[in-house]
């Protein structure tokens, strides 16, 4: 279901940017075509919106100033099978200083160093 809500309510999923990605997106939003891009996808956990995919698309629409957002709205559980994974994360965000998408403006890196710090904290913890 597609909805609008504040970018201040959303917790990002994901730790950290990767400033490849980043570009990209940000180039679109420079050509004014962030309409092509696709909503991000959220679902509701523990009585919060979480950013399940699209962390880049929520932080480049709040760079711009933009202070909602039409996100996908699925029930966790329609997503995938990492429900589990994606709970995990969300309620260990807070420990690592992650309360909305304003909070990653620190936490951009290189795509190596994203893999690394990212990518592979999220293969260790779905073993």
């Amino acid at each position: 279901m597609i909805i609008k809500v504040a970018i201040e309510c959303l917790r990002p999923n994901n730790w950290f940017l990767n400033l490849e990605k980043l570009e990209k997106i940000r180039e679109v939003w420079s050509l004014g075509q962030q309409s092509i891009l696709p909503p991000p996808s959220v679902s509701e956990i523990d009585g919060q919106l979480a950013i399940i995919d699209g962390n880049t698309r929520v932080y480049v629409a709040y760079e711009n100033g933009s202070k909602e957002i039409e996100v996908d709205l699925k029930p966790l559980e329609d997503i995938d099978n990492y429900g589990s994974f994606y709970k995990k994360i969300h309620r260990e965000s807070p420990s690592q200083g992650i309360f909305n998408v304003s909070d990653l403006s620190d936490r951009i890196l290189e795509p190596k160093q994203y893999e690394v710090q990212w990518i592979e904290l999220c293969e260790s913890m779905l073993k």
